[in-house]
């Protein structure tokens, strides 16, 4: 059966002009994309603060604080030093900023949480001397603290500093979210709305259905593109314009299947898994500070959490993180540690005694909570201790449990032990879609060969031909209406 050329012609302009407006945004997006990688802060550290201080003798012991204070339960505790003394630092129920209480005399200490966010912020920056201009607390994402870097709450922390950076940090584990600048800030909220249409997310079906529908017509006019001006080349005359059009549009159809084709597996995808995180609820578990005791606490811990063997505390050994970055550590300023150090250990609150496995029990207690799952289902657990492979840069927590079950789709859970949150619920589906996102949408496999810098190079330029080729596509359709016309 013949190809009936003129109709495919007509079909393509039709396509192509339809998919226009959001081609040209979401190329426009895709050049700016590896900028900002170049307008990433960097900290001058990534390893966080190593505890110098504990809980000495004749201290008062976490129970004994938390009752003269007249605490009935708490959530989480953890001892961290402030000015060179040891403070408790408590998450109470219904309460946002964490409670602080000196070991020393058990007398509570007001903005201790803030006052940790900023020794936090000075760490990582290497900034001792610069006035603090504010120190605020982020239950909620913002527009320079977007969803993607998924942890809360957060502070958000700024110096009086020439390079006008500001820092995000997290206090119940001492992490550094973020670096961002007030230029990367709008940077990205010009890339956010190009790229994801930010402000749209209160219209969540309009919004899926024309991003569906705009990188569907993307993927059409791709094939009809490289059909009408890759394999019929021959028969095409094609003089100025048209000759550029087709010339570039061999190259940029390629790039455009390969960008709008993963990108459309990854929104139906994202979708599903958005649908399945909304429904998941945190297991919170209240804890009564008689449960604790007064004999065995340990000098120094990170968490307090209750098994189903009982109270047990977390103990974090000495540990220097990797000073090393994920390819996609510039998104909206995450800054983190690609790798972590040793696991924790736990120990039981009642007697001090060690606790085998302790942290692979309590991601089991975890991930059971959060699927529903039982533990007789578990086929496996392995710490996680650097992004790679499926568990990448974009869940942020590190160390964290992976912990697989035998179900149908290949259930596995990424919990945080620290702080009980799930980071990732994967399943067959999700890491397939993943390992083709990375590799065609971001050029992942690319970095091993050619390093990060000319990856993003060529990302720029090959988004630039896009917005080339389409400008050069509508220019051709405002020359056919305007000879019509006459």
């Amino acid at each position: 059966m013949a190809l009936n050329l003129p109709a495919l012609h007509r079909w393509h302009r039709r396509i192509a002009l339809a998919s226009a407006p959001l081609a040209l945004a979401w190329a426009l997006s895709g050049f700016i994309h590896p900028i900002l990688s170049s307008l990433q802060p960097r900290p001058a550290t990534q390893a966080p603060p190593q505890v110098q201080v504990s809980v000495q003798e004749g201290d008062r012991p976490l129970s004994t604080v938390l009752q003269a204070a007249g605490v009935p339960a708490f959530l989480n505790a953890r001892v961290i030093g402030l000015n060179g003394t040891a403070v408790y630092l408590v998450d109470l129920p219904g309460q946002g900023e964490r409670a602080g209480f000196q070991t020393r005399n058990g007398l509570a200490l007001p903005g201790a949480d803030a006052s940790h966010a900023v020794a936090l912020a000075r760490h990582y920056l290497g900034d001792a001397k610069s006035p603090l201009r504010s120190v605020t607390r982020l239950d909620g994402f913002t527009a320079d603290y977007p969803y993607v870097n998924r942890i809360l709450p957060a502070y958000r922390v700024v110096l009086d500093r020439p390079d006008r950076v500001t820092a995000y940090v997290e206090t119940r584990t001492d992490r550094l979210l973020a670096l961002g600048t007030p230029w990367r800030t709008r940077l990205m909220s010009a890339f956010r709305l190009l790229h994801s249409w930010h402000g749209s997310e209160g219209l969540p079906l309009i919004r899926t259905s024309l991003m569906t529908a705009g990188l569907a017509l993307a993927v059409l006019a791709g094939l009809s593109g490289l059909l009408l001006y890759g394999f019929l080349w021959q028969r095409i005359q094609s003089p100025g314009v048209s000759r550029w059009h087709r010339r570039l549009g061999l190259v940029t159809g390629l790039v455009t299947l390969s960008l709008a084709g993963s990108g459309f597996w990854h929104l139906l995808r994202n979708n599903h898994r958005s649908q399945v995180e909304a429904a998941i609820t945190a297991p919170a578990t209240l804890l009564a500070p008689t449960e604790l005791g007064t004999e065995e606490q340990p000098p120094r811990f990170s968490a307090v959490a209750r098994t189903a063997s009982g109270l047990r505390y977390r103990l974090v050994p000495s540990r220097m993180a990797k000073e090393a970055a994920d390819p996609h550590a510039h998104h909206n300023g995450a800054v983190a540690s690609a790798s972590a150090g040793p696991l924790a250990h736990w120990v039981n609150a009642g007697d001090g005694s060690h606790v085998p496995d302790g942290e692979a029990q309590r991601a089991i207690e975890l991930a059971c909570a959060y699927s529903g799952y039982t533990p007789d289902q578990v086929t496996g657990t392995t710490p996680i201790t650097q992004f790679s492979g499926e568990y990448g840069f974009v869940h942020k927590r590190l160390p964290v449990i992976r912990v697989a079950f035998r179900a149908p789709e290949g259930d596995r859970l990424y919990v945080e032990p620290a702080t009980g949150a799930l980071a990732a619920w994967i399943r067959n589906a999700d890491a397939t879609e993943g390992w083709v996102f990375s590799a065609f949408h971001k050029a992942d496999w690319m970095t091993p060969y050619i390093g990060k810098d000319p990856r993003n190079a060529l990302l720029s330029f090959l988004a630039l031909l896009q917005v080339t080729v389409l400008s050069l596509g509508l220019t051709l359709w405002l020359i056919r209406r305007k000879k019509r016309q006459h």
